[in-house]
Formats: structure tokens, sequence, C-alpha cells
């Protein structure tokens, strides 16, 4: 198959080809994967209107990811005029269905006050029921919102345990709020090491600010610290391979 380089090689141009006409056939999935290649250019000449119009349509089938993407195009404008009462109507069809980005979403346009009210509690409701189904971003937001006090009663041992769970998908802002929390003893006792896991784990991505932390705790330990807090980190790496 072009698109996986399955049997042939890859030719991204060709697999557009075979996915257009399959999308002109009706097909909700090749119509979603016309409308990828048309956002990142792949295959063909990047274009956000076209994208926009390609997602639309796999989305009026009830294609989730395509009702996600076109959501997130009305919420930043992208190849159509920005417009948030649409994008809640599109994320609003998509959690319907059970995709946890769409209340992810509608979690943010709360939180943000984009096209509604801004409120805390409204966008804490979305961001629980996403994280009920594991979506890290959604395990962040509850965390900030715990940190902050925002549309909960502030706790540093709930924001800890949700950037816990974001952070355990890899997800590397959850991973220096973590350190900073280790570092700082907040909601947990205090520890350098454990700070200096998570920042090395952000700081693998190349987070400037993880990459900073990483080098003000380390600068802050000592060699018994160093060492044990390298052979911590070289755990977390095999526990996580192996799951």
């Amino acid at each position: 198959m072009y698109g996986f380089g399955e049997g042939v090689a890859a030719d991204q141009a060709t697999a557009v080809l075979w996915y257009k006409l399959a999308a002109d056939q009706g097909l909700a999935d090749a119509q979603y994967r016309v409308a990828l290649a048309y956002q990142e250019g792949s295959g063909i000449e990047q274009n956000d209107s076209l994208a926009a119009q390609w997602f639309a349509k796999a989305a009026d089938q009830g294609h989730t990811y395509s009702q996600i993407e076109i959501g997130l195009a009305y919420r930043y404008g992208t190849g159509v005029e920005q417009n948030y009462g649409v994008a809640m109507q599109w994320f609003m069809a998509a959690a319907d269905q059970g995709e946890p980005t769409g209340n992810l979403n509608i979690g943010v346009l709360h939180d943000e006050g984009m096209g509604v009210e801004e409120d805390n509690r409204e966008a804490v409701k979305y961001y629980r029921l996403a994280a009920e189904e594991g979506e890290y971003r959604a395990h962040y937001n509850l965390g900030l919102m715990f940190d902050n006090g925002e549309g909960v009663r502030k706790s540093d041992k709930k924001a800890l345990y949700w950037y816990q769970q974001s952070a355990e998908q890899g997800f590397a802002s959850a991973q220096i709020n973590l350190g900073v929390k280790y570092l700082r003893g907040e909601g947990v006792d205090q520890d350098v090491r454990q700070a200096y896991v998570y920042f090395s784990l952000a700081a693998e991505s190349g987070n400037e600010t993880a990459i900073k932390n990483l080098e003000i705790t380390k600068n802050a330990m000592g060699g018994l610290d160093k060492i044990l807090a390298a052979a911590m980190l070289m755990e977390w790496r095999e526990k996580h391979q192996a799951d």
C-alpha cells in the first residue's frame, strides 16, 4: 500500500492520488487522509483551506478524528474563519462518540472563555471526562487546575497526582511540573533525586525549561545523590520500556 510503503516503495504523491479516488467516492477515512496530506504538505502542496474542506467532509460522516481536526481549524482560524461556536459543535460531536480529545477541547474552550463565558468548574468537568479515558493532556490540565485552585480547591497533592498521570505517558510539561513539586516538596516530601529524574526525562525532548531546571538541580546535588538519581532514572526507563 503506497501510504505505508508495504510491498512497494513509499510514494506520498501516488498515495494521495489513490486516497483522492477513494475520497471522491465518499469514503470518510480516505477523506481524512487527503485532509492530512493537505495539512502537512505530504505528497501535495500544503493548503489549509483544502485540508479544512476535506476534514469537514469526513466529519459530516461522523469520522471522529476529522471532527477534532475541523474543530481545531475553527478554533484557531486555520483554513477557515475563526469561529469558537462551530469549534464547540464539532468537539461535542466527537465527544458524543466517545472521543476523549473532544472533551479535552470542550474543557479548553470553557477554561479560556472562547465562545462561551469563562467557567473553570465547567472546564474541570470536561477535563475529568477526558482524563477518565486516559487523555494525558487532560491529566496535565487537571494538575494545573489543582495547582492554581481554578475551578477546584487548591491541592498540591491532587496536582501532583494528575501531573504524575500525565508524566507517566511522557508529556514533558507534566514531567517538568512534577519535578518542581519534588524539588520544592509541594504535596510530597522533598526529593531532589526524583526532581532530577523528571527534569532529565523532559530534557530529552529538548525542552529548554527542563534543561535549565536539570542543571540547577544537578548543581545542588552531592556526588552520592547524583549516582543514586542516575540509577533511579535508569530504573524508570527500564520499567517503562517493559510496559
